[in-house]
């Protein structure tokens, strides 16, 4: 892995190079909040594309485009995107076209990259039960994954952990430090194993 390795005793970090991280990144803030946590690894630019739901990277306009640009450099052959949503229901516009969406967002990534070769989909980290804001969210973020990997030019990605009370902010939503750590960990054994 390109890079400077830095031991003192009881840490080793690694740090890549700007702009030669391995695997780029499209998701939302928990995306992001994994992806830092996941930041002595190497693997990833800690600059995460952030855009929010799913459906916005089906539009070529949309401004997160250029922060996805920033992370792809020469030879970067890899993508995870991890599918984002907010509530447990598609609004009725983006749930008759899902399949059309995912497609054309799919697409424009791989459009954006041209060196990419695989691009990882994974759903958002699990919710323990209904009394979770996103726990729906995650039940339909797992059907979307499973029809990309199903339908489109993708690849399953990283299964994210079940987060529960002790893994997450007071919102309910976003990992803590301990679930950040939890997650991580699943990023960096599926990309760097």
């Amino acid at each position: 892995m390109p890079g400077t390795t830095t031991s003192s005793p009881g840490t080793t970090t690694t740090t890549a190079p700007a702009g030669e991280w391995p695997v780029a990144v499209i998701g939302c803030s928990n995306t992001e909040q994994v992806v830092r946590a996941a930041d002595d690894s190497g693997l990833f630019d800690p600059k995460v594309a952030v855009g929010g739901e799913f459906w916005r990277w089906a539009d070529p306009g949309f401004r997160a485009w250029a922060k996805f640009e920033n992370q792809l450099h020469p030879g970067i052959e890899t993508v995870w995107w991890q599918l984002c949503q907010k509530s447990g229901t598609l609004r009725a516009d983006y749930q008759a076209d899902m399949e059309s969406i995912l497609a054309t967002a799919a697409g424009l990534i791989k459009e954006h990259g041209a060196d990419l070769n695989t691009v990882f989909v994974s759903a958002l980290n699990e919710y323990p039960d209904e009394s979770y804001p996103r726990f729906k969210a995650w039940e339909v973020t797992v059907e979307m994954a499973e029809w990309a990997v199903a339908n489109l030019d993708v690849s399953p990605g990283p299964v994210m952990p079940l987060l529960g009370p002790d893994h997450l902010e007071s919102d309910n939503i976003h990992p803590n430090a301990a679930g950040e750590a939890a997650a991580a960990a699943v990023l960096i054994d599926f990309f760097g194993g």
